[in-house]
């Protein structure tokens, strides 16, 4: 009796190592579009700079431009790089446009909370969320509480979980979270510290 072949949940596969990218700078964050990898460079204490790996040339070389711990985040659709200060006594969001490297500023507006993401086209940075695609940018709300993940149903900060949608306060969390992340499924998570420990908290509104 020929003995059935039993597969596993998933079949294994295996990495193919193409190589390495000695870089021009030790980044800190990262982020990748049009053809290339870009990376922040903070190796200084308080000024950092952008730099950009272009995978098909393999070419390295930095934006001229300054930043004070740059965070980065890349707009597919507008083909635009948003760079924000992180630490700074103001929020100072800039725009990078890919096509001929032109850096432009968009917004400052007061505030130091350490925030800066993207999702659905938006900018979420410090308290508030931003639309780039209108002119110069939009301040489209602003939360009480520092920002930390959103998701296509919620938008979550440090102590509380909004409607997306609607911008209507939902409920608290549980405890404060100095990071968060949020599924399409509802699911979040948030991350606390206490004392020496570290701590995931799963949570889901119910219905």
């Amino acid at each position: 009796m020929k003995r059935a072949h039993c597969r596993s949940k998933y079949d294994a596969k295996t990495m193919q190592f193409l190589g390495t990218v000695p870089l021009i700078a030790a980044p800190r964050s990262l982020a990748i579009g049009d053809g290339k990898i870009f990376f922040t460079d903070n190796s200084r204490t308080l000024t950092g700079s952008i730099a950009v790996y272009d995978m098909k040339t393999k070419k390295q070389w930095r934006i001229p431009k300054v930043f004070i711990n740059p965070l980065i985040g890349y707009d597919e659709k507008q083909n635009v790089l948003y760079v924000g200060q992180e630490g700074t006594s103001d929020h100072d969001l800039y725009a990078v446009r890919l096509s001929d490297w032109h850096v432009s500023q968009l917004l400052s507006f007061p505030g130091g909370d350490d925030a800066f993401f993207m999702n659905g086209g938006e900018i979420f940075y410090g308290k508030a969320r931003i639309n780039p695609a209108q002119p110069g940018a939009l301040v489209a709300a602003e939360f009480p509480e520092p920002l930390r993940a959103a998701s296509r149903q919620y938008i979550i900060t440090s102590r509380a979980i909004y409607n997306r949608a609607t911008g209507t306060k939902i409920a608290d969390l549980s405890s404060e979270a100095l990071l968060a992340t949020a599924g399409d499924d509802g699911m979040i998570f948030t991350y606390r510290k206490v004392a020496t420990n570290h701590y995931l908290i799963k949570q889901k509104l119910s219905q």
